[in-house]
């Protein structure tokens, strides 16, 4: 076999191809930060929530202890790029408002563990996509009280 500098191993396309695979193969951790400062009651938006990412950060500053309610898991999956069976990622509530905030589930949903929020503290849940087809998620406290 003689090799030539002037023509390519691999056709350059060929390669281009590859890495396009690869790119959309692999999902860049990325974080995400919400703020949202609603006094009352409210239900968080779908954007708030959901998996573009590998943490989604939500800052509550509202002025008075409140219910925050998780959008529908369908919703939430709409938003989500390519959702999948058993598809996990970190939410991070910190509520430096000047009440508790108490998360609450919405169609879809399965909390785990302590739903509160305390004042000024922040709380990991870990959401996971337990099936696209049904439209089911689980949002599991991982640890939380940390100081904000």
């Amino acid at each position: 076999m003689t090799l030539s500098l002037v023509s390519p191993l691999v056709e350059p396309n060929a390669i281009t191809q590859q890495v396009n695979r690869v790119i959309a193969a692999v999902r860049i951790p990325r974080v995400i930060q919400n703020v949202n400062a609603t006094t009352g009651a409210f239900t968080l938006a779908a954007a708030d929530v959901n998996g573009a990412s590998s943490v989604v950060t939500l800052r509550l500053t509202g002025a008075a202890p409140t219910t925050v309610t998780l959008p529908t898991v369908t919703a939430m999956l709409a938003t989500v790029i390519d959702p999948e069976d058993g598809m996990t990622w970190f939410l991070v509530v910190t509520n430096t408002g000047t009440g508790t905030v108490t998360m609450t589930t919405n169609t879809g949903w399965t909390v785990g563990g302590t739903a509160t929020v305390a004042t000024p503290t922040t709380r990991w849940f870990k959401v996971t996509i337990t099936s696209v087809a049904s439209a089911t998620a689980t949002i599991d406290n991982m640890f939380g009280g940390i100081a904000a």
